[in-house]
């Protein structure tokens, strides 16, 4: 299984969901003469707002090549092993869900510290979501020879939340069966609590079996982009600091639809 295979997979757990981003989210964005500003997620959620070219100061940048897009989105393409801003401090590990493309030399071997993703599951702002695991164990082994191999363990995700009334279909007559009722679309959901005020639910899921997938890696900028054994290729945005690696899927469909945080072995 490829890069692009592996993440469409892991977006559809998410099931169908309206919305486009989280309040409070923000991405980089394309501005004139290859400089990158910073969008903020709107208020309601469906859209993002205007490109804040004024965030970032940037030089400007080059296309990686021409490749199999993983989605509609845009480059960051700040200067060359820029500043990382929020996407750490010296002081710990980075924000896995703060990403700010840096570059870097990724050159090393890696391991999975953390793994981020922002959207809903459940298509109703009146959920309210109270804890989450996303645990994807791997290692990424790029080497100094443009050759790179990447290990992926099966991926465990479990997501509690509560659902208010106002959210569950007038059908469901208890919360267990609104917990076998349409929303999640693999794994398993149990809800308890009364259906006339709210359902508090559990889901759990495992996806993906195991894979090893082996290739040639190149860096322009603050993109890397990774050729597999069958000529696909995927674009990551990228950023070290330090012992750490930072990779979000370029052009992802969801903001931080896939981002991985690897720590240095």
């Amino acid at each position: 299984m490829n890069l692009w295979h592996a993440a469409v997979l892991a977006t559809l757990l998410l099931g169908c969901d309206s919305s486009v981003c989280d309040l409070g989210a923000t991405r980089a964005c394309a501005c004139a003469g290859g400089a990158t500003g910073v969008q903020a997620c709107a208020a309601s959620g469906e859209r993002w707002d205007t490109c804040d070219c004024g965030a970032v100061d940037a030089g400007p940048g080059t296309d990686a090549g021409t490749m199999r897009d993983a989605g509609t989105g845009s480059d960051a393409m700040a200067g060359d092993d820029a500043s990382p801003g929020d996407a750490g401090t010296d002081a710990g590990r980075p924000d896995e869900c703060m990403f700010v493309a840096c570059g870097g030399d990724p050159a090393g071997m890696w391991a999975t510290a953390a793994v981020c993703r922002r959207e809903r599951t459940i298509p109703c702002d009146g959920v309210v979501y109270t804890g989450e695991t996303y645990v994807w164990p791997q290692t990424l082994d790029i080497r100094t020879d443009g050759t790179y191999t990447w290990e992926r363990m099966t991926l465990t995700w479990t997501q509690d939340y509560v659902v208010p009334s106002t959210c569950i279909d007038p059908g469901d007559m208890t919360c267990a069966q609104y917990a076998s009722s349409g929303g999640v679309s693999i794994g398993v959901r149990t809800c308890t609590g009364d259906v006339a005020v709210e359902c508090t639910c559990h889901w759990r899921a495992n996806s993906l079996m195991p894979t090893t997938e082996t290739g040639t890696w190149s860096r322009t900028r603050n993109l890397i982009t990774f050729t597999d054994s069958t000529s696909a290729s995927t674009r990551w945005q990228l950023c070290v600091t330090g012992d750490w690696l930072h990779l979000l899927l370029d052009g992802s469909p969801t903001p931080a639809g896939l981002a991985f945080l690897f720590e240095r072995r």
